[in-house]
């Protein structure tokens, strides 16, 4: 097809916005839509030369992925491997493991189903995902599995109506895409089902069955609305919105208007994406979104606080830079003629060497749990939960997304419960131990983001949803009276500052001890002011003590959790209610402890690692023991009652 220069102009408007978008430069909140615009571009591109050549006898899926290697290829893997460089350096264990899964993934081009069964509570964040922005990339060369072999389909068999095939297919996805968006975000986000009506708008353009505009006037005025619509949505819209869906409506037509009238004439727009600057911003968009997120993430990562401006011009200068060699050097040998690799064998061969070695690579990675050994630490599984749940029907998940585990000896009916959030299920690992080797069996019943308590207010985690959770286990305790004693154990600082958590607490505590059980509060670890895991590989690169930047001082943890102290203070023990201190084991002389035995004590900032709850359950195993053996002289002394 002829080559457009308003093309490469609209990919710069697409490109530009997800880097600073990336970068979090203000009035740009809405600029991760450039994705949905490149979405646009490529449905016309691939559609125009794919029809091209099938109405000419010329196609030929051979020749087809051939070109797409030649397009994605190049600037990938060099991409990939800059990533393993400064992972293997700087990453923690956890997120160079994440790393591997990544390099698999991205190399299978599945990485968007990686991070869609990724997405959640647990999920480590963007900013540790050095290839995150390789989703959308999946997402097309998925779409391109089908595509042509579709295309050649229709024309084979349904007499070339293409039209009506690829708007059936449009509108089915665009429906489900507002669907997924409102019950199933991150599927509607990362997957094609939801994306593919994106790409098949452009596809519908290049069909050229719309009305030709003769009027330059009419061609001004849709060059202006697409580009206001597109503007629009990168000043406007927000990560927290639902999307893409109907809110992507906007973005996609938009760059579709700007592709149409294109096809049909000058106009005022077309002017400026035809500038020579713009256009050689939109030569080079696709080096530009390979290498802009890795260069932020590790900027991030290594600086441990919030980029400074000064910063972010030098990620752009760079970005731009290693944009413009990779163009130069790297993509445009492989497609200019003659082209590196002439012929198609070889370049097929090289092509899934690469990704095997790539797969090979990321699978390393995973097997050897991110290498801690290079970061000076003595064991593989530094942040891995016990994952072991009976199989009794007797002892099942009360909700899809709850952990139901027991703890401790599992050949015998359980007498104490551990109830919570996902600091409830980090104590899982030492719990267990400490249970088994007393004779004890328990059952976690907890909930990510949900703490112990009936009847809370809505926010800060607490929805109709988790309120329902906390109901079912009160209706758990009631089936099963073998259970004396409750420990809670919670991000209580996630929720104390709220008007409803003294009273819930105080109502849980008067649920459970009217149900006779013996309460047991567990105070909460110190929340670090960084992950612990990044802190120390950070530091140790840097050869910083850790301490000096990652560490929480008591006075800071009794302000941290101000609120919770204050209610426990004053709590009435005659309620039959204990409290142990499990924060205040992880200070020794006023000094945070972090590790020991080069084994680190979290897994995140907040969430203790296999270790750290096995030091967390070692510390205060009397003080459990004694909570136990308490609960177990009121059953016999009731008993001894009921007897008489």
């Amino acid at each position: 097809m002829k080559y457009r220069a308003d093309i490469d102009g609209l990919r710069a408007l697409a490109v530009i916005p997800v880097i600073l978008f990336h970068m979090n430069i203000p009035g740009l909140s809405g600029g991760f839509v450039g994705v949905d615009i490149f979405f646009v571009i490529s449905g016309f591109l691939i559609t125009s030369i794919i029809l091209k050549e099938i109405n000419t006898d010329r196609f030929s899926i051979a020749k087809f992925y051939e070109r797409r290697i030649r397009r994605i290829f190049p600037a990938f893997f060099p991409v990939i491997i800059f990533t393993l460089v400064l992972g293997y350096y700087w990453l923690s264990p956890t997120a160079l493991k994440g790393l591997g899964d990544s390099v698999i993934a991205s190399a299978l081009f599945s990485s968007n189903i990686l991070f869609w069964r990724e997405a959640g509570y647990f999920d480590a964040s963007s900013l540790q995902k050095p290839l995150l922005h390789t989703w959308s990339l999946a997402v097309e060369e998925q779409f391109y599995l089908f595509y042509p072999l579709l295309l050649v389909i229709i024309r084979k068999f349904f007499r070339g109506n293409y039209a009506a095939w690829l708007l059936s297919l449009g509108v089915v996805s665009f429906l489900f895409s507002c669907y997924a968006v409102v019950h199933k975000p991150s599927i509607g986000f990362y997957l094609l089902p939801s994306r593919t009506w994106e790409l098949l708008v452009g596809a519908i353009v290049a069909l050229d069955i719309l009305p030709a505009i003769k009027s330059k006037t009419v061609r001004n005025l849709i060059g202006i609305a697409g580009t206001a619509s597109m503007i629009g949505s990168i000043a406007i819209f927000r990560e927290s919105m639902p999307f893409p869906g109907y809110s992507a409506a906007f973005p996609v037509l938009g760059a579709g208007a700007i592709i149409y009238v294109g096809m049909h004439g000058e106009h005022l727009i077309k002017k400026f994406f035809e500038f020579k600057p713009v256009v050689l911003i939109g030569m080079i968009s696709y080096s530009l979104y390979l290498w802009h997120w890795p260069i932020i993430v590790f900027m991030n990562y290594v600086s441990l606080r919030e980029l400074t401006l000064p910063e972010k011009l030098v990620i752009v200068l760079s970005t731009f830079l290693i944009s413009c060699f990779s163009w130069k050097y790297v993509e445009s040998p492989f497609r200019t003629k003659p082209p590196i690799i002439p012929h198609r064998a070889p370049l097929f061969a090289l092509a899934a060497a690469s990704i095997v070695i790539a797969v090979g690579i990321g699978g390393i990675l995973h097997a050897r749990e991110g290498l801690p050994q290079r970061l000076g630490l003595s064991t593989a599984k530094t942040a891995e939960y016990t994952k072991k749940p009976y199989s009794s029907p007797e002892f099942h998940t009360i909700t899809k997304e709850g952990f139901s585990y027991l703890i401790g000896k599992t050949s015998q009916m359980p007498s104490f419960l551990v109830w919570g959030d996902s600091h409830a299920h980090s104590l899982t690992p030492g719990m267990s131990i400490v249970a088994g080797q007393n004779n004890k069996t328990g059952i976690l019943l907890a909930g990510p983001g949900i703490p112990p308590l009936i009847d809370a207010g809505e926010g800060n985690f607490i929805n109709t949803e988790s309120n329902a959770f906390n109901d079912e286990v009160i209706n758990y305790l009631a089936k099963h009276e073998a259970i004396k004693t409750v420990f809670l154990a919670s991000c209580w600082s996630n929720v104390d500052k709220n008007d409803w958590f003294q009273p819930s607490l105080a109502k849980t505590i008067d649920k459970l001890t009217s149900m006779n059980r013996h309460v047991v509060i567990l105070t909460d670890v110190p929340y670090l002011p960084h992950d612990l895991q990044q802190a120390h590989s950070v530091a140790y690169r840097k050869s910083i003590d850790i301490y000096k930047f990652d560490s929480l001082s008591y006075h800071d943890y009794l302000k941290q959790n101000d609120t919770f102290f204050k209610f426990i203070g004053n709590l009435d023990r005659s309620r039959g209610v204990s409290i142990i201190d499990l924060g205040g084991r992880f200070y020794r002389d006023g000094k945070n402890i972090l590790m020991m035995d080069d084994k680190l004590f979290y897994e995140d900032n907040n969430h203790l690692s296999e270790s750290g709850s096995i030091y967390a359950a070692r510390s205060i195993e009397s003080a459990i023991m004694a909570e136990l053996s308490k609960a177990d002289r009121q059953k016999s002394h009731a008993k001894k009652l009921v007897r008489r």
